[in-house]
């Protein structure tokens, strides 16, 4: 797909590097100038969705630059400490894990190219690894394995350390014999990169700091809604469960989990469902890393080593990339399965047009097995990595690059399709067979109308469209989404944009900035007409922008303008830091205990604390209105706002003394109500879902005939109340577990 980078010698007229000497590039160096001073400003000048549009940009960098006694409150907590010891496990764990899939990935991709033939010298440098794009595909390949395997042995129920302790052993071993066999098998035909002059590895050291934030933050407990509400919950469940199964009271931990496998896997592994989350986190964090080591490779390889020098320091720097990367989201781990997918698609287009022009001709369709195939096999098994994070990878990973392969191929592209598409399956397909079993619908819970699906009713998948499909087709609303991407998203990277504009005149290497740029407008399409538009939606696409930018940087070799780039990479830099580690931006407890950490009142709801020290063994909590239950420690029912209500089910229709009954034969103790989220889900335009007899006076009635005790609130909490339940908290209190019969869940 793109080519390779020539040296200034062999530089077409026209297209000579930048040497300060002509009036074009000058003004091209004034105008980027101009241009990026210009949207610094704008950038500081815009107030901040996710702050409700309080405070600017502007404002809110001040705040954190004159105030840095609030920092280091945050960081080390109002006793200052400094605890790092208790990291050490979660962080240890995490790197074998990564080590572990690194490993397993290495021996796949020896096997899958170790069965091309001998090429030329030209085409070998376009068919084989630089040592560094081995480790990155290797461990790219590698986890999304691990992830499947522990997919596979949740769904049978064998979730226990020796699933993943014995097979760790023998891939560890069988490793460590064909290395000593064969020492020296992977160290042949590493291509070597074109100098940049001035701009090397040295500068990666801009990105350190980033990283070992983001490092920092993955392993601190959760605090954004989703995660405590599935993207950790569902784990959490699986692991109490010892098998993967179906959550009829939770429709998004039935959507692909694959980043999520990696909490579960150390939850089992540490046998703690708490300690085996943060591990999880780490992982998660990780990814963000390693897409920037892509990043290095990727500019290596398709254009100069510069460009992915800046490339990954920018992408590391991006504030997005920090809120996702340290809040156990996964839109990190969708970013580098797509950066990967592309990586290997223009590795194998790359390759294409060499074989094409040392044949003077399109190849053949008649051959064997090629490092071609084990490119697409590579791109497919990524874009499934993907598919297997989120659904929404169908149509901005695997759908893209499937049309790019058909329709560029030199030969019948057949035989490169199916390739592409069987790895595709290989990638993700256990997911879509384990909802087609669990629910009869593979793509559950989307497509309802035709292919129906557990738990599904007209109702809740009207409200479910309703939230998670965009509405609004106009010209004002296009305007407004653009200018989201470009400038007003609360955390984009104050110098991306100006560096990534810049790329699209880089004349070198034309054809990959062209590619990046179609593909950065692909995926923006895609989200704008295909989803509800939330930011972090289009996160992944990061890297390809980042790649861009960093193709921008490069734009000459001249000394004025590496100074140039220097100066606005560290004015941008500092301020993306400040952002990033604010405590607008996230959860930044970074040296305090994890044990203070996981009781902070800045990121757990107190009545949950009220909860895990006042529930009597025994006993479960029924939680109404509130889906985010991760930090509940005691057994407890709930439902999101897209599936019954665990509540109507127990109570809708039936008498005072019924209610009773049943609560008593459930064993709930306490019932927990969050009027705050029940009252926001009806009101107009949000999703609805909460039956209409829940209301205070319904629970007023409950309280009278004696099924519940008067509530527990408090002043500080509004809008939130516990309900003891009379009848089993009186047996709690005589020192007796109350006789709970087993409920299968509806």
């Amino acid at each position: 797909m793109a080519n390779q980078p020539a040296s200034p010698s062999a530089s077409p007229q026209g297209t000579l590097p930048f040497t300060g000497r002509t009036v074009t590039d000058s003004f091209v160096v004034v105008a980027f100038l101009v241009g990026t001073t210009a949207y610094i400003w704008a950038y500081l000048a815009t107030v901040l969705p996710e702050l409700r549009g309080e405070i600017s940009r502007a404002e809110l960098l001040r705040f954190r630059v004159l105030l840095p006694e609030q920092a280091a409150a945050c960081w080390f907590g109002h006793s200052p400490s400094f605890a790092a010891i208790d990291r050490l496990p979660v962080l240890a764990l995490a790197a074998a894990i990564v080590a572990f899939g690194w490993l397993i990935g290495r021996r796949l991709l020896a096997a899958l190219f170790g069965r091309a033939k001998k090429e030329s010298a030209r085409q070998s440098e376009a068919g084989t690894f630089t040592a560094l794009e081995r480790f990155i595909f290797s461990c790219g390949v590698g986890l999304n394995v691990l992830s499947l395997y522990v997919l596979a042995v949740g769904l049978m129920g064998g979730l226990t350390r020796w699933s993943f302790i014995l097979p760790a052993v023998a891939i560890a071993g069988v490793s460590a014999w064909i290395a000593w066999r064969r020492p020296a098998v992977e160290a042949s035909h590493r291509p070597v990169p074109p100098r940049d002059e001035g701009i090397d590895a040295r500068w990666l050291w801009l990105a350190v700091p980033f990283a070992t934030v983001i490092f920092l933050g993955g392993m601190l407990p959760p605090l954004d809604f989703d995660v405590r509400e599935y993207h950790l919950e569902a784990p959490k469940e699986f692991f109490q469960q010892g098998a993967v199964r179906f959550l009829p009271h939770n429709v998004y931990g039935n959507m692909p989990l694959g980043s999520e496998m990696f909490s579960l896997l150390a939850m089992v592994l540490v046998d703690d469902w708490w300690l085996g989350a943060l591990v999880g986190k780490t992982v998660i964090a990780a990814f963000a890393p390693l897409a920037a080591l892509a990043l290095v490779a990727a500019g290596r390889r398709f254009a100069s080593p510069g460009a992915g020098t800046v490339a990954a320091v920018l992408y590391l720097s991006v504030p997005w990339v920090s809120v996702v990367s340290t809040s156990g989201l996964v839109e990190g781990v969708l970013a580098f399965y797509l950066l990967l997918s592309v990586y290997a698609v223009l590795l194998w287009r790359q390759r294409e047009r060499s074989l094409a022009v040392a044949a003077e001709g399109p190849p053949s369709a008649a051959r064997k097995w090629d490092a071609g195939d084990g490119q697409l096999v590579l791109a497919g098994f990524c874009s499934g990595a993907a598919v297997s994070c989120k659904y929404p990878a169908m149509i901005f990973v695997a759908l893209p690059l499937g049309l790019f392969i058909a329709c560029t191929s030199p030969r019948r592209p057949a035989r490169p399709l199916a390739v592409f598409v069987l790895a595709l399956l290989a990638g993700c397909g256990l997911w879509f067979a384990k909802n087609w079993a669990c629910t009869g619908n593979p793509v559950y819970p989307l497509l309802y109308d035709w292919l129906g699906g557990a738990t599904r009713t007209p109702d809740n998948n009207a409200r479910w469209l309703q939230a998670h499909l965009p509405h609004q087709f106009t010209w004002s609303s296009l305007i407004g989404s653009l200018s989201l991407v470009v400038l007003k998203s609360s955390w984009l990277s104050p110098i991306m944009v100006p560096f990534a504009v810049l790329g699209l005149l880089v004349r070198r290497y034309r054809r990959l900035t062209l590619t990046l740029a179609g593909y950065f407008v692909y995926m923006i399409a895609t989200w704008w007409l295909f989803t509800h538009r939330i930011d972090r939606f289009w996160v992944p696409v990061l890297p390809v922008l980042a790649l861009l930018a960093g193709v921008g940087a490069v734009w000459s070799t001249s000394l004025a303008w590496r100074r140039t780039v220097l100066s606005v990479l560290v004015i941008g830099l500092s301020i993306s830091f400040v952002y990033d580690t604010a405590q607008e931006l996230t959860y930044n407890a970074y040296f305090v205990s994890l044990s203070d950490a996981r009781h902070d009142f800045r990121r757990v709801n107190e009545f949950h604390s009220i909860l895990n020290e006042h529930v009597p063994p025994g006993c479960t909590v029924l939680s109404v209105g509130e889906a985010q239950v991760f930090d509940i420690a005691v057994p407890v029912l709930y439902n999101t706002a897209f599936d019954q209500s665990v509540l109507a089910t127990i109570c809708e229709g039936r008498k005072p003394q019924e209610i009773d009954t049943e609560l008593t034969r459930r064993g709930i103790s306490h019932i927990y109500v969050n009027w705050s989220e029940i009252f926001r889900y009806r009101q107009p335009g949000n999703y609805g879902g909460m039956p209409e007899f829940i209301t205070p006076d319904w629970f007023a009635r409950l309280v009278d005939h004696g099924v519940l005790e008067t509530p527990w609130t408090n002043p500080l909490l509004p809008y939130q109340e516990i309900y003891p339940v009379t009848a089993v908290c009186a047996v709690a209190r005589r020192g007796l577990e109350p006789q709970v019969t087993t409920v299968k869940a509806e």
